[in-house]
């Protein structure tokens, strides 16, 4: 039941990619490491806290 729960997960946050700015790079490339650190880590919980610091080091 948790791997549908994810798969559903997953969907529903491959929706907002199309609405990432692509061309800015301030916006792009943290959102970029998130959907790669989500994809290499099989979770969802460390990456978005590491989101916070890439977007910290991004400014």
């Amino acid at each position: 039941m948790i791997q549908l729960s994810l798969i559903i997960v997953g969907f529903r946050m491959i929706d907002n990619v199309e609405k990432i700015n692509w061309n800015e790079s301030d916006e792009a490339f943290p959102a970029f490491l998130i959907i790669l650190s989500i994809s290499l880590t099989s979770s969802i919980a460390k990456p978005v806290l590491q989101s916070d610091l890439f977007h910290v080091c991004t400014l």
